[in-house]
């Protein structure tokens, strides 16, 4: 794992709770920053379900002010990160089993729909982007770094949904994305599980390229349904 800096993940050795945190300076962008500190921290585990978030710790790790905090923290709510539970304040959210159970049937569903529709365009410029996006994967699997993994995939995903066509499965989608990041960065920390992926993803864009929308979106349910298979197997216990 790393410890969160700048907004990104640093390569040192993880720590565990706000410690975690580090000043974001005076960055143009504060508020983004603090915002992607936050999520990314939540999303790799450095702050763990039912952590309190407490605002003078969290301004004084990042280095933020309270407006540019409660700023970041709405949007962590609105994504279902974190919970505010009345004078306890707020916390890093649990996500249940059947929580991430809909949201791997949600996926199935639009992802399949999403490649289909991308196989049957065959937009040569999508596809130039989508090819970058998995070589990214494939390099940060090669480095054996998940937390790159996860970030490259969202950007896979980002582009794949860039399409006009595909713009309310997009919207869906994206409101599942910190979720769906904190899912699975779970998977694929598991051993194999980031060349099994690689191998999946692989088997999408490939079937894309060559047309295929049948083969497409059997490929997206493939890879969906095995993530949910080690996700929720992780959340059993």
């Amino acid at each position: 794992m790393r410890a969160v800096m700048s907004g990104k993940l640093a390569t040192s050795k993880p720590q565990a709770g706000v410690a975690a945190l580090r000043s974001i300076g005076t960055p143009v962008l504060v508020r983004e920053q603090a915002y992607d500190g936050l999520r990314d921290a939540i999303v790799n585990g450095q702050l763990p379900p039912g952590t309190r978030l407490v605002e003078r710790e969290l301004c004084e790790a990042l280095g933020v002010s309270r407006t540019s905090l409660r700023e970041a923290l709405r949007r962590l709510e609105a994504q279902r990160l974190i919970q505010v539970e009345g004078r306890r304040g707020p916390t890093v959210a649990r996500l249940t089993r059947d929580q991430a159970s809909q949201i791997y049937t949600l996926r199935k569903y639009l992802e399949g729909e999403l490649f289909d529709r991308l196989a049957r365009l065959t937009d040569p410029a999508n596809l130039t982007e989508l090819t970058a996006a998995f070589d990214s994967f494939h390099h940060a699997v090669n480095d054996q770094d998940v937390a790159r993994a996860v970030e490259v995939m969202v950007e896979f995903y980002a582009v794949a949904t860039r399409m006009p066509s595909v713009d309310v499965i997009e919207e869906v989608l994206s409101e599942l994305t910190a979720r769906v990041s904190y899912l699975r960065y779970r998977t694929m920390s598991r051993p194999g599980r980031m060349e099994q992926s690689l191998r999946e993803i692989r088997a999408i864009v490939e079937a894309v390229a060559a047309g295929d929308p049948e083969r497409a979106r059997a490929a997206a349910v493939e890879h969906i349904d095995k993530a949910a298979t080690i996700a929720l197997k992780l959340l059993d216990n």
